[in-house]
């Protein structure tokens, strides 16, 4: 078995193989880079959004909040941020 025998044997076809090839090759790449890229890319900045809300919500708890303010932080984690807080007082051991 020789690599003549899965080589083109027209004209037309080995065009085809010296210009379609190369350009497919490139096209797969360049596809690949970015899509890695931009994925990449929403990750971080989704991770820095969810970072923020956290902070921002504890910063609105304050270092000894009242349970009042524990209910009206959990609600609004729930309302503006779509997710559910769950934060619990820590006991002494």
């Amino acid at each position: 078995m020789q690599i003549r025998e899965f080589l083109p044997k027209t004209l037309f076809g080995r065009m085809l193989s010296i210009i379609l090839a190369p350009m497919i090759f490139v096209q797969i790449i360049t596809v690949f880079i970015f899509y890695e890229r931009h994925w990449d890319t929403v990750t971080r900045h989704m991770a820095s959004s969810l970072t923020s809300e956290f902070a921002y919500l504890l910063e609105e708890l304050g270092s000894d909040p009242s349970d009042e303010e524990l209910q009206t932080i959990m609600d609004h984690g729930w309302n503006f941020f779509l997710s559910d807080q769950l934060y619990q007082r820590c006991q002494p051991v």
